[in-house]
């Protein structure tokens, strides 16, 4: 437990401390080695996730051996290693604790965190006319930036990774103070503010999903709802005015999107880099060529993390060289041409089995609910987005996608568990 949290700050930027990187790593795979030996392989094995996860590391351990950019393949190899890590302690934690609280709190923690620091270090984009207005007066690339390198989109993606798991507390009402209902109003909110000028529209969508779903589930699981006295009717009042306000913002955000151009087709010719791209012809060119590297590279993939330089380096791909594409523009393209076909594979079964135990928290206590239906909404936005955008499997903000799926297992074992004790008469 301690070795991970003492690895996290050098597994998260690994390209800087590289030599205590490898040893953390080293140290956390030797432990979990010993711990499967010490234990019996039974014991690590028994989750769900546990076999999938085995397999996707093992192509992703592929992925860093056939690639030629290793500047790029390890450290996101090493920050997928640190997710994995992080996986295995949320579980511990509702083993050891008896309680998802630790838990939470640790992934709020982080998501907060990553957030914050992402933010310190964003390109703000300039998609949106009134939005462009506010942020010219910012002075962005000397107060808050300092030529930042951090794309908007990956601020958006993060947001979707936690924001929807505190609307969950707030609406399936385990709050048991007014404090926390208005300290978790005030995130969220703020939340919504930020997805807003990260001009995100994929995010956006994302976002509005995310919402609608956690009030469709919350009305049929009827979950804090319509109970309750008078005094509770009013410590209701918050939550109902975060989401009026919500609501507002996301509907002015989907009006944006519809009535304007600026929603699929931006024109990104002033970036200087993309001539007369749009953003959907750049998707697409992105996607084809991702597409014919799968059909060349079915089971390695073109190397972990290593596509956005391979696609430049093999095919005739219509993107001037010195634009870096990031990724491929789609999560389920992405995953592929890193880890390869059977790759993608392991990693839909984690997802599908990740919203099975979702599905089943709801036959647990509040909490474990209020978990449950956080991560099935958490899990719809974040694949919406990744139909038009990507995170590797080792980018930063991926960690609180491993995490979520850690909280995830250890109450669904812990609902499994309950249910299997006998009544006691």
């Amino acid at each position: 437990m301690v070795c991970v949290f003492l690895a996290t700050p050098f597994l998260l930027q690994s390209s800087t401390f590289n030599f205590v990187a490898y040893a953390f790593s080293v140290i956390i795979v030797t432990l979990w080695v010993v711990q499967s030996f010490k234990y019996g392989i039974a014991i690590t094995l028994e989750t769900p996730l546990s076999i999938l996860w085995i397999g996707l590391a093992f192509f992703v351990f592929v992925g860093v051996v056939v690639s030629v950019d290793r500047d790029l393949a390890i450290p996101d190899a090493l920050i997928f290693l640190l997710g994995f890590a992080w996986w295995r302690l949320l579980i511990r934690f509702s083993r050891e604790f008896k309680s998802e609280i630790p838990g939470i709190l640790t992934f709020i923690t982080f998501g907060l965190a990553i957030t914050i620091l992402g933010s310190l270090n964003v390109e703000i984009p300039n998609k949106i006319p009134f939005l462009q207005n506010i942020t010219s007066g910012w002075n962005v690339n000397q107060v808050i930036a300092q030529g930042g390198s951090i794309n908007a989109n990956s601020i958006a993606a993060t947001l979707l990774l936690y924001h929807a798991f505190l609307i969950s507390l707030l609406l399936t009402g385990v709050l048991t103070s007014k404090f926390q209902r208005v300290a978790i109003s005030i995130l969220v909110l703020t939340g919504y503010f930020v997805m807003l000028f990260t001009q995100s529209r994929g995010g956006w969508i994302a976002s509005a999903a995310q919402l609608i779903l956690m009030i469709l589930l919350v009305a049929l699981l009827k979950t804090g709802v319509g109970k309750g006295d008078g005094t509770k009717d009013k410590a209701r009042f918050i939550p109902i005015a975060t989401f009026a306000i919500a609501i507002v913002v996301l509907v002015g955000m989907s009006l944006i999107v519809v009535t304007n151009d600026w929603g699929i087709f931006e024109d990104l010719q002033s970036s200087g880099v993309l001539g007369s791209f749009s953003s959907l012809e750049f998707r697409n060119e992105v996607w084809r060529w991702a597409i014919v590297a799968i059909q060349d590279f079915p089971i390695t993939g073109t190397g972990f993390n290593s596509f956005r330089r391979v696609a430049h380096r093999l095919y005739p791909i219509a993107i001037p060289s010195a634009y870096d594409i990031g990724h491929a523009h789609n999560q389920f393209l992405q995953v592929t041409v890193d880890t390869g076909i059977v790759g993608v594979m392991l990693y839909s079964a984690m997802l599908i089995n990740s919203v099975w135990m979702s599905i089943r928290l709801q036959l647990g206590n509040k909490l474990q609910s209020a978990i449950g239906t956080g991560a099935i909404a958490t899990l719809l936005g974040f694949f919406i987005w990744g139909l038009s955008d990507a995170l590797a499997l080792g980018a930063k903000p991926m960690l609180l996608y491993w995490m979520l799926l850690g909280l995830v297992t250890g109450a669904f074992e812990a609902t499994e568990k309950s249910k299997s004790r006998p009544e006691v008469k």
